[in-house]
């Protein structure tokens, strides 16, 4: 059965491939079993000729492009996790 979001009901985007993939989207409340995001967009590294780092950049200056309502990424599966604002 696939999982919905809580607060919508709209269907969860299951958890994105392996690494290296960038994951930006608006995270509300931290879970312990699984990181619940809003607004999502994904990045493969090299993807569009753009690095993880200049892809975050980008998206820090100006804005995410929501390509996903949600995502559910286990805890297990994420590696760090850092707020748009604190990226120069």
């Amino acid at each position: 059965m696939q999982k919905t979001c809580p607060a919508c009901a709209r269907p969860l985007v299951g958890p994105p491939p392996s690494p290296p993939r960038c994951v930006c989207g608006a995270s509300l409340e931290p879970r312990d079993l699984a990181e619940f995001l809003d607004d999502v967009d994904l990045h493969n590294d090299g993807e569009g000729g753009r690095s993880k780092d200049d892809w975050v950049r980008r998206a820090a200056r100006f804005g995410v492009w929501k390509k996903h309502d949600h995502l559910l990424i286990p805890k297990e599966r994420v590696v760090s996790i850092r707020r748009l604002g604190e990226i120069a």
